[in-house]
């Protein structure tokens, strides 16, 4: 264990953070980084090349020996005086702090460490961080570089029938009543029982003999189900400052494809709110304030992104078509990486924006937020071929792209402060390499365009942006009639409106007019009219065709296709006679079958052509008139016809009485 307290530091093996920043500095701005001589950086010229666009190498330790994700980093001020550290945890249950560019602290952790976090507890000045790791169903707290306390997650709820099942077992001689056993538990599986890992684990054998191992070795152990952590996050309280109280977030497996949002006090020693889901939690990002209005965006392995807000999980979940390998939220815009090379856009109330295609699978997907900017949010993305890009623009726009030498690949990526830089970020690799770059001061992040300069390590890759978007365009002077009709617009603005918006309704009722008139030329009529079910609009279309040329017995077919998307019930046709009486319709009213989305129903009525009062020939040439109507109950349980469709059928001449 190495382990240096808050008032010594161990010695450097490299100059200090701020010194390389600022020799780097001096050697970017110098005439011969400008033309492009000096080359690379000594110490690391086998790695990484000394300037990438906006960024300026800092620092690099190729034997760091940590391998970490994007949730085993964080910075915080730990001790504060304004020097941030750089905290990170790996799978050799390690947990070790930078100071600079040396270690200042390091520690072994009893479990491997699933993520951490630095947050605030109290309003204490000056104010010192808390630091949290997960890890398995507990959470470790370190204040002051000490160990301070662990909470556990509560243990999970277990069926009743599983637990009799077990206890059956316990006074059973070894090898007796496993079959029945595992006949029961196979049985509640199918049922929609959730299980616990040890039953779950005692189906996956289907060897009996070692079945029999398997349930010996759990005699006399409680049977115990205890959720297991999968990522973490900190909201704040009631302050969106950076030092404000803050609340952790722990996202957590439960049961298999369950998982449950722990909402922790300040303290961590309490539980405030408590968030079931469908699906185990991969990725969850916090925004707003826990006292005010918050919202999680969580992210399952199964590829469900959910949104809670305010304690409340809502009904609306986008569903993806590869699973989500990252997640971040920038303004009102969520960032799903998926596995397959493909970024998603997504407005934060579920609806899809755009896509980013990249040329191979992404690694890490982080947040970038520097108010000094002019592009003040924008998004870094890790290839798995080394590449490292940003993209601003809500990721419509490739700002700088550049590549780890060596076919490096990233692990885990972090920007935040660093020491005292702002704009610093931290690269994890899968070698055990440490890379940490410092966002340029002078960068202004704009879109990168074909043809234009592009500095040492930087990718000829061409933005979205055109060149011709830099050419001014040939605007015409102001002439004096211009500034006059400009001068009237001003005085009438409100008048021209008024004008406006009446002839624009007269457009559209001499349109509508025309459109009704059209309609009834041609025997038809309109198809889409309001439902009485609450289900939108009914989307009907009705034709007719009239079978029999000489009378004075003619069919008339009707097609009635439902055009929707909702299945119609107590509809039914009506026909009527014009002029009334001129000819006996059968059935004259006859009720239709569901009518099932894009689904047509074929109804015949037969009608025959009446003589006229006093004798004489038959005068013909009439017509038959069919209502599609909807019978709706109303008040004191009268029923009332709501047509939804009509038309009318011209009927031929009649030849023969």
């Amino acid at each position: 264990m190495i382990s240096v307290g808050s008032g010594a530091t161990a010695p450097d093996p490299l100059p200090p953070l701020e010194e390389a920043i600022a020799k780097e500095r001096d050697d970017a701005a110098s005439p011969a980084a400008a033309g492009g001589g000096g080359g690379e950086r000594s110490g690391t010229q086998d790695y990484q090349q000394r300037k990438s666009g906006p960024w300026l190498h800092a620092w690099h330790d190729p034997v760091a020996g940590m391998v970490c994700f994007s949730q085993h980093m964080c910075v915080a001020d730990l001790h504060g005086d304004g020097d941030h550290r750089l905290v990170l945890v790996d799978r050799k249950k390690r947990i070790r702090i930078y100071r600079g560019t040396s270690i200042q602290w390091e520690q072994r952790l009893l479990e491997p460490p699933v993520a951490v976090q630095c947050f605030y507890h109290d309003t204490a000045t000056p104010p010192i961080p808390t630091l949290v790791v997960a890890a398995g169903h507990q959470l470790f707290i370190y204040r002051h570089l000490q160990p301070y306390m662990k909470f556990a997650l509560p243990p999970l709820p277990i069926d009743e029938r599983e637990k009799d099942t077990w206890n059956r077992l316990e006074g059973l001689p070894e090898g007796e009543g496993v079959e029945e056993a595992f006949n029961q538990l196979m049985k509640l599986r199918e049922a929609g029982v959730q299980l616990s890992r040890r039953s779950m684990d005692l189906l996956a054998v289907d060897d009996v003999a070692q079945r029999a191992k398997t349930a010996e070795e759990h005699k006399g152990v409680p049977l115990v189900q205890l959720p297991a952590i999968s990522c973490m996050e900190t909201l704040r309280q009631n302050i969106d400052q950076p030092t404000g109280v803050s609340v952790v977030v722990v996202a957590a497996e439960a049961f298999s494809h369950k998982g449950i949002i722990f909402i922790l006090n300040p303290h961590v020693d309490k539980i405030l709110r408590k968030v079931e889901l469908d699906g185990t939690p991969a990725f969850v990002h916090c925004l707003g304030l826990y006292d005010v209005e918050y919202r999680l965006t969580v992210a399952t392995r199964d590829g469900t992104v959910h949104t809670i807000k305010n304690g409340a999980l809502l009904g609306s979940a986008v569903e993806l078509e590869t699973p989500c390998c990252g997640l971040v939220r920038l303004d009102k815009f969520i960032f799903v990486g998926c596995m397959d090379s493909v970024i998603h856009v997504y407005h934060f109330k579920g609806k899809k924006s755009h896509s980013i295609h990249l040329p191979c699978p992404l690694t890490t997907l982080t947040g970038l937020s520097l108010p000094r900017l002019r592009v003040q949010r924008a998004l870094l993305v890790t290839l798995n071929d080394g590449q490292v890009r940003l993209y601003g623009n809500n990721g419509k726009d490739l700002l700088h792209s550049f590549s780890l030498l060596n076919d490096d690949i990233v692990t885990g990526a972090l920007f935040g402060q660093y020491g005292r830089e702002e704009g610093a970020l931290v690269l994890s690799c899968k070698s055990g390499a440490i890379l940490v770059k410092i966002l340029s001061r002078t960068s202004t992040l704009e879109p990168a365009r074909s043809g234009s300069s592009l500095s040492d390590g930087e990718e000829a890759t061409g933005g979205p942006v055109p060149a011709e978007q830099d050419v001014p365009l040939n605007i015409p002077k102001k002439t004096r009639l211009y500034v006059e009709q400009m001068d009237r617009e001003r005085q009438s603005a409100v008048h021209m409106h008024r004008t406006f918006q009446r002839d624009l309704c007269r457009l559209r009722l001499k349109t509508a007019r025309a459109y009704v008139s059209n309609l009834v030329d041609m025997g038809q009529s309109p198809t889409s009219v309001p439902s009485t079910s609450g289900a939108g609009e009914a989307h009907l279309s009705l034709t007719a065709d009239v079978i029999g040329l000489t009378g004075p017995h003619f069919d008339v077919q009707l097609r009635i296709h439902n055009a929707g998307s909702h299945a119609l019930s107590n509809v039914c046709v009506m026909c009527v006679s014009s002029p009334p009486g001129l000819y006996a319709l059968t059935p004259a009213m006859a009720p239709l079958p569901l009518l099932l989305p894009q689904h047509t129903s074929v109804h015949t009525i037969r009608a025959q052509e009446q003589p006229p009062e006093g004798g004489g020939a038959p005068t013909g040439a009439g017509q038959v008139r069919c209502f599609v109507v909807r019978m709706a109950v109303e008040g004191r349980g009268h029923q009332a016809a709501r047509p939804l469709t009509t038309v009318y059928v011209q009927m031929p001449i009649s030849e023969g009485g």
